[in-house]
């Protein structure tokens, strides 16, 4: 996301961002979060002290001093503030024609009085929480060179008051927590240059546009904890640059063949939802890296459909409930990572309770996960563990 606001601004963020990398200054921390040095936190802290007014936000005493000042053209940047106290301060109707990003949360009323301000038409990034109780953004509100959207509670199905209102430009956009929102607007296929797609903790959300097929810049879609949701259009075949994609905890039962057609995708999140086959064209993903089929007790494959779908896994999670085929160990690499039983296994007196890797496999005595004999060799399969495989 950062990066995306950065180029926004006009910044080379990758570019940038690496020179900062490569100082020490900045660093993206096991959760995919960019943490900074504490000198270069301080630095910035520093400089919005010397201005009278900051260009930053996020203190609340910075917050009231905006509402004080007078009806003149304001050089605020961004606002990123949590207002907690009760009373929403009065303000002179100053108008922020340079505001980039902004991010309110502080209930309806304070929001209402903020975006009365929001004159810029360089808004970048527009966070807003608590949207329940509106029909559509503010049509006042430039979104031409919006790049990154996100809301939380967003219901109504009319975003834009305006034909020329939805952000083109858009490359992240991030609905959550709603319970009555049950499809998208028609607009949603035009935003062509999209390339991260959040829709999760959607109670009611039942389908995706046929349009969603024209957003072929998608590299990540995110659907999960979307209970209602039950099938994906044909479309999503289109989407040759997806490579990550979170189903979990969905009432999904099938996916389309057209899923084989994903090609760059790398990463598959299907833990917990309700699955119970997969496409045959899903051993056409070559490039997967990470498969998650945790807690899909319904799922039901083959062997020989589990052999090449792991045929270039390096992460692989499995749960109890995934049936397949009982056989043989498969012919072991001399580089491949084995997998071993924790618990114990059929024919002896306990239930299973799983596998995990172990060594490289030279011919250990403990006994291999049977995945059945084959050509294809488990030679990439690393990291992940088999939790309560009793049906194996």
């Amino acid at each position: 996301m950062a990066l995306r606001i950065w180029d926004g601004c006009g910044w080379e963020g990758s570019l940038g961002f690496r020179s900062l990398q490569n100082k020490s200054l900045v660093e993206v921390d096991i959760e995919n979060k960019i943490r900074m040095h504490d000198h270069l936190r301080d630095l910035g802290r520093d400089l919005a002290k010397d201005q009278t007014l900051p260009r930053r936000i996020w203190r609340t005493e910075d917050f009231e001093d905006l509402f004080l000042q007078s009806s003149v053209v304001t050089e605020v940047r961004g606002i990123c503030m949590r207002w907690t106290k009760n009373e929403v301060p009065s303000f002179s109707g100053c108008k922020m024609r340079n505001l980039q990003l902004l991010d309110i949360d502080g209930g309806g009323d304070l929001t209402e009085s903020i975006l009365r301000l929001v004159h810029s038409t360089n808004l970048i990034w527009f966070r807003r929480h608590n949207c329940g109780g509106h029909s559509s953004l503010p049509s006042w509100i430039s979104m031409m060179k919006l790049r990154v959207l996100e809301m939380e509670g967003w219901n109504s199905k009319k975003w834009w008051q305006k034909e020329s209102q939805p952000p083109l430009q858009l490359r992240e956009l991030r609905i959550y927590s709603s319970e009555t929102l049950r499809s998208l607007p028609d607009f949603f296929g035009k935003l062509a240059n999209l390339q991260h797609l959040s829709l999760s903790h959607l109670g009611s959300l039942e389908m995706l546009p046929d349009s969603l097929g024209n957003l072929t810049n998608l590299q990540h879609i995110n659907l999960s904890h979307s209970p209602a949701l039950k099938w994906l259009p044909d479309s999503l075949g289109n989407l040759k640059n997806l490579q990550h994609i979170n189903l979990s905890y969905s009432s999904l039962n099938w996916l389309p063949n057209s899923f084989g057609n994903l090609k760059n995708l790398q990463h598959i999140n299907l833990s917990y939802s309700s699955l119970n086959r997969l496409p045959d064209s899903f051993g056409n993903l070559t490039k997967l890296k990470y498969l998650d089929l945790r807690g899909c007790l319904n799922l039901t494959m083959s062997t020989q459909t589990l052999r090449t779908i792991l045929r270039d896994v390096t992460e692989f999670h499995h749960s109890e409930g995934v049936d397949h085929d009982r056989s043989d160990p498969p012919e072991q690499d001399s580089e491949a990572v084995g997998w071993e039983l924790f618990g114990t296994g059929h024919g002896q007196d306990s239930e299973a309770v799983g596998w995990e890797p172990f060594g490289t496999g030279h011919g250990q005595d403990s006994e291999a996960v049977g995945l059945g004999h084959g050509s294809e060799r488990f030679e990439r399969l690393g990291p992940g563990q088999w939790w309560c495989c009793s049906i194996l």
